[in-house]
């Protein structure tokens, strides 16, 4: 396999850690130095060329290489078997109507949240269920990362340079969820957006930080949604109107909707039946999605960037994964 990436001769580990962080090359934490051997070993597992284009940045004049995803989802920690869910989030995010430029370059500070589903999120092991935003699982926090790291070295997304954020958010340095799928009445993430239940989908979307919502009082399924809806708008935000939302409904809110029969369309239709405005214009630019654990009554959601025809949550199914069998600890943290 010929790679085209130019090599850089370091005396050791140390030094490697170094020369990243003084040409820019990280997000401020070390890296796993990508040699030629660990990004070979990465694209054994897509069958895609390595100087294949998988996505653009034109306002940029970048272009993101298969190979530039592979080497960047080494630094971040990605075991192998994770590119082809890299690459996907990458084709996703790089669609014109995701308009990457705008919510890297803004002040506002959003990140890039991918939510994984069908069998990539069993397979390899993502998290779903409880800490699902937090720390402690290799594959939700090394692909998150990797996106993170193509954004800075692929698409120039520096902070104090292209990227102009007043505060960003910790999204910012990691943001993968995968969707719980056990509850056969809520149908997936991918599903509701035209997908097949056995496709393995990414869909990425520039959030704001997250607002969690509790709510400990309620038992009555519309109270509860009221409540969620109660915080859909973003007053004070230019051009606040017309953005979409993801509404991630963790377990015991879940059982409570799911257990009065309620699905998803139920849940989209009630919480647009109760917003207080127009941040949200239409039923679906909500977007709900399952994951979290089941202790406390808790849940939350997040904003897009800037209303919907500026940038919009996009999906993308993840090819195959090849040479899966190979890989005796797929999965494990």
């Amino acid at each position: 396999m010929t790679l085209s990436a130019a090599g850089i001769e370091v005396d050791d580990f140390l030094a490697a850690q170094e020369l990243y962080f003084s040409r820019g090359w990280t997000d401020g934490l070390p890296i796993v130095p990508p040699t030629p051997e660990l990004v070979a070993r990465a694209l054994e597992f897509t069958r895609r060329e390595p100087d294949e284009i998988v996505g653009r940045v034109p306002e940029r004049r970048r272009a993101i290489t298969v190979e530039k995803v592979a080497i960047n989802s080494v630094m971040a920690g990605c075991r192998p078997e994770y590119l082809p869910v890299v690459l996907a989030g990458v084709e996703a995010f790089c669609a014109p109507e995701s308009n990457p430029h705008g919510p890297t370059a803004s002040t506002g500070g959003s990140g890039l949240l991918l939510i994984v589903n069908g069998p990539p999120t069993t397979r390899l092991g993502f998290n779903s269920g409880s800490n699902v935003l937090g720390q402690g699982n290799r594959a939700n926090a090394t692909v998150g990362r990797a996106l993170r790291l193509i954004l800075m070295n692929c698409a120039g997304s520096i902070p104090g340079q292209a990227d102009r954020s007043t505060l960003g958010h910790a999204g910012k340095y990691s943001w993968c969820i995968a969707e719980d799928e056990s509850d056969s009445h809520w149908n997936p993430l991918h599903v509701t957006r035209g997908l097949e239940p056995a496709q393995g989908a990414v869909t990425t979307f520039w959030g704001l930080s997250t607002v969690q919502i509790s709510d400990h009082v309620n038992s009555d399924p519309d109270a509860i949604l009221a409540h969620f809806a109660s915080h859909l708008n973003r007053t004070g935000m230019v051009g606040g109107t017309g953005c979409q939302v993801v509404v991630i409904i963790a377990g015991e809110h879940r059982q409570t909707l799911a257990g009065a029969g309620l699905d998803k369309d139920d849940v989209r239709d009630a919480l647009f039946r109760h917003r207080p405005d127009d941040t949200i214009s239409e039923p679906g630019d909500i977007l709900v999605v399952a994951a979290g654990g089941s202790g406390g009554r808790f849940s939350a959601l997040t904003f897009s960037w800037a209303h919907r025809h500026r940038c919009l949550a996009v999906t993308r199914t993840v090819e195959e994964c090849v040479n899966l069998g190979e890989s005796t600890s797929a999965g494990s943290n």
